[in-house]
């Protein structure tokens, strides 16, 4: 009796774990809400499709508050050169979320919009929030970045300064362009012994660099040095035809060159 009893309660319990296994195989899986089932139908549209920006408003009606969806929005506005409609999109993700969007938008203030005094603004608040850690954005050192803004308005010592932090803090890993633009600054205040260094320490780091030839040649005429001016002029054309060139396809690279600046300034060294 007693084991008939055994036997009993080993088949209801594995016939009540069959069962709850059943139902758990039936049970609907949990279902995204709304926000992320619009996030994913998002994914299915081109950027900055009408369908895009559509979904986008949906988004800001359930997530007011969420400033990734108001950057996301002004990207393709910005990329299109729509800056009335991307700029108070921006304005407001910054509005609520400094920390996570700042890098963002002191970034695109000085490459997109060339307001330089609010991106310098932007990029030192971002920078801010974490002292003594390098900070990057959208990819560059915020030094570079902070470098680029002080050297368009002028203020090249300011500028020199950044450049002299991130080439530090970076290394062997810093972008060459900061050699170029820290060189550009020397020459312009005067200092054409060190530009000349700077040129030669980018030509080093990237033997292909058109931009760096070409303003080691502007240094080496502003010096008197003719025969090397009209050397690094024409290593500068050679790289130009052959397609290396700093560019970015969607906004113009500062101190850009080109084959017909590079032709312009041949024709008239001796």
């Amino acid at each position: 009796m007693e084991k008939w009893l055994k036997y009993s309660l080993s088949g209801l319990i594995i016939l009540f774990v069959t069962i709850t296994s059943c139902n758990k195989v039936d049970e609907k899986p949990n279902q995204p809400d709304e926000s992320e089932q619009l996030s994913l139908k998002r994914e299915r549209y081109y950027q900055g499709s009408v369908y895009s920006q559509i979904n986008y408003d949906a988004l800001i009606t359930i997530e007011p508050n969420n400033a990734g969806i108001y950057q996301g929005k002004s990207i393709p506005h910005t990329k299109i050169g729509d800056y009335h409609i991307a700029f108070p999109l921006l304005e407001k993700a910054y509005e609520l979320d400094p920390k996570e969007t700042g890098y963002y938008y002191g970034w695109l203030l000085l490459y997109y919009y060339r307001d330089y005094e609010r991106a310098i603004k932007k990029l030192n608040e971002f920078d801010d929030f974490t002292p003594n850690q390098p900070d990057f954005a959208w990819g560059e050192h915020v030094n570079y970045l902070k470098g680029l803004c002080y050297k368009q308005m002028g203020q090249f010592d300011k500028a020199i300064d950044e450049f002299d932090k991130v080439i530090e803090l970076e290394g062997d890993y810093v972008d060459v362009y900061a050699f170029v633009y820290r060189g550009i600054c020397k020459m312009m205040l005067g200092f054409n012994k060190g530009a000349v260094v700077d040129f030669e320490k980018a030509i080093a780091n990237y033997p292909n660099n058109s931009m760096a030839y070409f303003y080691l040649g502007m240094v080496h005429e502003r010096s008197g040095t003719q025969i090397l001016s009209k050397k690094a002029y024409q290593n500068a054309l050679r790289l130009l035809k052959k397609g290396f060139l700093n560019r970015d396809p969607y906004y113009e690279v500062f101190d850009a060159v080109s084959i017909e600046m590079v032709e312009d300034y041949l024709a008239k060294t001796p």
